[in-house]
């Protein structure tokens, strides 16, 4: 199973913080290019037309490198929770219509559990 324990995140983070800021493209089979400027301490940057060179610098690199692995984990945990979310509206749609439930008394209950989930945070 994935971590995506509140450390797993921070860690992620940090990892993309360091990179380079995106958006991220090619503008050959080995020069990658983003759309902000970067200043290498001592050189000029590299421009591919109007932008410049992303360099190979381990800050990129491990960024590279751990999105392979953890940006399939996000996709199937947003897919899992959407799964997740739309079996709990069913639920609550079955639940609205076996009752007999008008919609001032669903807003209600909602609110309540808003309410009570914000003050669990």
């Amino acid at each position: 199973m994935p971590d995506f324990s509140p450390e797993a995140l921070d860690r992620d983070q940090a990892i993309c913080d360091a990179a380079t800021a995106g958006p991220w493209g090619w503008c050959s089979e080995d020069v990658m290019f983003e759309s902000e400027s970067v200043t290498v301490p001592g050189e000029p940057p590299f421009t591919c037309d109007e932008y410049a060179f992303v360099e190979w610098s381990p800050r990129n690199t491990d960024f590279i490198a751990h999105a392979r692995t953890r940006l399939p984990e996000y996709i199937a945990e947003v897919r899992r929770l959407r799964e997740q979310v739309a079996k709990v509206r069913d639920k609550c749609s079955q639940y609205v219509n076996a009752h007999g439930l008008t919609d001032a008394e669903v807003h209600a209950a909602l609110g309540m559990i808003l309410h009570f989930t914000r003050d669990a945070e």
